[in-house]
């Protein structure tokens, strides 16, 4: 029996490994845009090497317009889940983030909103920038998709930091340059942020293979790396918040 996303099938000379005959069930018997199983290479090679002439009949997935259409629409409920991820991410993360600013004294509230707020699109340009080096697809239909996942990014990794320190070059080169976090408000930036790169870095990986599916369009798969490697880091962070408490109040002791 035919999947849903199999339309028809090809029967294939073994000895010559030429298409013989082939039926869709949509055109009434005329090839459509079809792409052939890579298991029709493997099953024609071995009968090429057998001088009997067999005739072998592989089913056909479909290539074309339904697939196209269900990629596309997976990619565009990808682009609007990036697009509200960040409309909502973002405040919460700049209003929550801006309570712990490094001195409250001379920075008030509502300037450390403003740095997060300033940090979004800057960060986003960044990390849009370092996307585009390390690979991600150039053009203008793709040009929505990275800006939404750029700032579905700056809002894991810039905005917090810039929130509580600001434009503090120690404190910035310290958690992001060197990784070494003193406090808990520290750990919970550092990180997350770095479980967001490693796991878009990761979830990159399946990009080039030639599988086609639709969940292999950009920015799917990274966006589900990102925001799974995020939501772990959040628990490994809290892990090492509660061991800094505990060391902390042990010394007081």
């Amino acid at each position: 029996m035919l999947k849903k996303n199999r339309v028809g099938f090809l029967i294939v000379e073994a000895q010559t490994g030429y298409p013989y005959y082939g039926f869709d069930n949509h055109k009434q018997g005329q090839f459509g845009p079809f792409q052939v199983s890579p298991y029709v290479c493997l099953w024609n090679q071995r009968f090429k090497e057998s001088k009997l002439r067999f005739y072998i009949i592989f089913p056909l997935e479909d290539g074309g317009g339904e697939k196209k259409k269900e990629m596309g629409n997976i990619a565009k409920a990808s682009t609007a889940e990036n697009s509200s991820r960040s409309i909502v991410e973002s405040p919460i993360v700049t209003l929550l983030y801006s309570w712990f600013r490094l001195n409250p004294e001379q920075c008030s509230y509502l300037k450390a909103v403003g740095r997060g707020i300033l940090a979004l699109p800057v960060g986003a340009l960044v990390t849009a920038l370092g996307a585009i080096v390390l690979g991600a697809p150039v053009g203008i239909d793709y040009l929505p998709k990275t800006i939404n996942w750029s700032l579905l990014m700056s809002s894991c990794m810039f905005v917090p930091a810039a929130s509580v320190f600001g434009s503090s070059w120690s404190h910035w080169q310290r958690i992001f340059a060197y990784t070494k976090p003193n406090e808990s408000l520290e750990y919970m930036i550092c990180i997350p942020a770095h479980g967001a790169v490693l796991g878009a870095w990761l979830g990159a990986w399946p990009m080039p293979l030639d599988w086609e599916r639709p969940w292999q369009e950009w920015p799917v798969c990274v966006t589900f790396g990102a925001m799974t490697g995020y939501l772990l880091a959040m628990v490994v962070s809290l892990g090492f918040v509660l061991v800094h408490g505990g060391r902390q109040h042990r010394k007081r002791d």
